[in-house]
């Protein structure tokens, strides 16, 4: 699972080599229903932007580097949630 620098997770994907992957956010104008939209032309959708992408387990530990664990605690807390 990844997620985006706006903590949407995106499960189905997976990123390039450089951590980049295509995200589509629906329309604000129409809140993704597409009916009589000029701003999306009735799709719904924006048009695909290319974001950074990170795994979600190091955005949970991000929190975590400011709090005084040892190097074994992190190491363990990092390895189980890669588990997920």
């Amino acid at each position: 699972m990844w997620v985006t620098k706006d903590n949407e997770i995106i499960s189905d994907a997976e990123p390039d080599s450089d951590g980049f992957m295509e995200v589509r956010r629906p329309c604000p104008d129409c809140l993704g229903s597409g009916i009589n939209c000029l701003q999306c032309a009735g799709s719904g959708s924006l048009p695909a932007v290319m974001e950074k992408v990170y795994p979600v387990y190091e955005r949970l530990l991000k929190p975590l580097y400011r709090c005084h664990l040892n190097h074994l605690n992190k190491h363990l807390l990092k390895a189980f949630l890669k588990l997920f």
